[in-house]
Parts: structure tokens; sequence; C-alpha cells
């Protein structure tokens, strides 16, 4: 819900590029930001 107030966001989510990682050890991470944004 307070996503869409959010200048920038991070999203962790578990690794596509090693087959059967149980340790999820390796990460994916997608940052978000909003354009226009002063000090960004």
């Amino acid at each position: 819900p307070q996503k869409q107030y959010a200048d920038v966001v991070i999203e962790v989510l578990p690794t596509q590029l090693i087959p059967d990682d149980n340790e999820r050890k390796v990460l994916r991470v997608r940052l978000v930001m909003k354009e226009g944004v002063k000090y960004f």
C-alpha cells in the first residue's frame, strides 16, 4: 500500500540463474525510481 507514495523501491527476488538453488544466497535485485524527483 505504501509503494504508490515511494520515490525509490528495491525489490529483492530469488535468482533464476542457478537451477535447484536451495541455499538462496544469490539474489536478483530490481531498483525502481520515480522520474523527476529532486536529488535523484
